[in-house]
């Protein structure tokens, strides 16, 4: 494109992408051993291209982000069924606070994994509120 030449906005956008599964092998790089997820919706389709990483025993916990738009909790139900197929527990909730409610952290952990100090936490929560002491 010569320089000068007026951008004109199209109506998409081709944006490369890849699994998480593939950003870990692909490279080389050693698998996490903690995660968080925050994709707005996505997270089903994120967990399945993550599932060789989350099974393989490494990732001892993750914190799923789950935005339920429709308010019936099926984003939730599926996440769950999904991470307790592959060795994950619910160990705790933080909800983003407000009258709407419908977003939360979820922290999942590997079921037999070590606790080591907050994993998972989002900012500002402490080791005793993680534990469930207030």
């Amino acid at each position: 494109v010569p320089r000068g030449t007026p951008c004109v906005p199209a109506p998409f956008q081709l944006v490369p992408t890849d699994t998480a599964d593939a950003l870990i092998v692909v490279p080389g790089l050693p698998a996490p051993a903690r995660s968080k997820l925050a994709v707005d919706g996505f997270e089903e389709l994120v967990l399945r291209g993550a599932q060789r990483t989350l099974t393989g025993g490494t990732v001892k916990d993750m914190t799923v982000e789950v935005v339920d738009h429709d308010r019936a909790g099926t984003r939730l139900e599926t996440i769950e069924g999904l991470l307790g197929g592959w060795g994950y527990d619910r160990a705790q909730t933080f909800g983003h606070g407000g009258e709407e409610g419908y977003v939360a952290d979820y922290l999942f952990r590997r079921r037999g994994a070590e606790v080591i100090g907050s994993a998972g936490a989002p900012d500002g929560i402490s080791e005793s509120k993680l534990a469930g002491n207030s």
